[in-house]
């Protein structure tokens, strides 16, 4: 059964792609000493002490199949990934959906990494989803088209997933909050890359937030000034992260998260001990 929620007059589910290969987060979360991971051993990593982060999308779709399919994010792309030997399920886990590639009419970018956006374009640039708009953040697109931010933060998935977008005439520059449909939105997120945007999803008296790298491990619920190595302004990403956590519990919100384990992944924001903490739906 695939992982979903049902907000208002949409479903939002799961579209996994692949797992990433081990993490180790003295490397990862280099400015956090390894004993305070300790409180948080149990939910931060698996059942063999290992930290994996899953690679997917989400998709959104009206449950009365009327108006547009919505994908956020693609993955890491078709593979074959080196640390498995395995390609990326992403097509495969649409299609166990009914959904073809050519059924999808937007696909948003939470921003701009290889692990976000590889089914954008294969290898030649030729677009994977050819009937869709693509919604990247203006910031994150003037950022790693920039050939100055090279040497600093390297990007290659950029130029070969992303700067084909621009020459097929598909390409939707998104600056601010921008509205797919009237219960469908881009929320502007910045910190995790200049352009980092996450997506809300309105409906009825829902609301649902898919966060993309807003938090990469479980942890970050409770300790949200924890940031990982890959954060480009951390004071920016841990302000992002620390603003939306305290909305999504002050107004009840349901949080998709990007990363975490499929079956853990949609959850709430509640407060355990005077902390934030992390409650899982699906």
């Amino acid at each position: 059964m695939i992982p979903s929620i049902k907000i208002g007059s949409w479903n939002i589910s799961l579209v996994d792609d692949h797992e990433s290969p081990d993490r180790d987060v003295e490397v990862i979360f280099k400015q956090i000493p390894i004993d305070s991971w300790e409180p948080y051993r149990e939910i931060a990593f698996n059942k063999e002490g290992v930290w994996k982060t899953q690679w997917r999308g989400h998709l959104i779709k009206r449950i009365d199949n009327e108006g547009p399919i919505i994908l956020v994010d693609t993955g890491m792309g078709p593979g074959v990934h080196e640390h498995t030997g395995k390609t990326g399920q992403l097509f495969y886990n649409l299609k166990k959906q009914g959904v073809r590639a050519t059924d999808i009419t937007d696909v948003i970018i939470t921003h701009s990494h290889g692990d976000h956006i590889g089914w954008c374009t294969d290898i030649a640039g030729n677009v994977l989803f050819p009937n869709a708009k693509y919604h990247v953040s203006k910031k994150d697109w003037d950022f790693y088209s920039d050939t100055n931010n090279k040497t600093n933060f390297p990007n290659p998935a950029f130029g070969r997933a992303i700067l084909p977008l621009r020459s097929h005439g598909v390409l939707e520059l998104t600056e601010g909050t921008k509205y797919i449909t009237p219960e469908v939105s881009i929320i502007p997120t910045n910190g995790h890359t200049p352009g980092h945007q996450c997506v809300s999803v309105q409906s009825g008296s829902l609301t649902a937030v898919i966060t993309g790298d807003l938090f990469h491990n479980v942890a970050q619920v409770t300790e949200q000034t924890w940031c990982p190595i890959y954060d480009w302004d951390t004071k920016l990403s841990t302000k992002s992260r620390i603003d939306l956590m305290n909305k999504a519990h002050n107004l009840d919100w349901i949080i998709c998260s990007g990363h975490l384990p499929t079956g853990t992944s949609i959850g709430k924001i509640i407060k355990l001990n005077k902390k934030f903490g992390w409650q899982s739906i699906t």
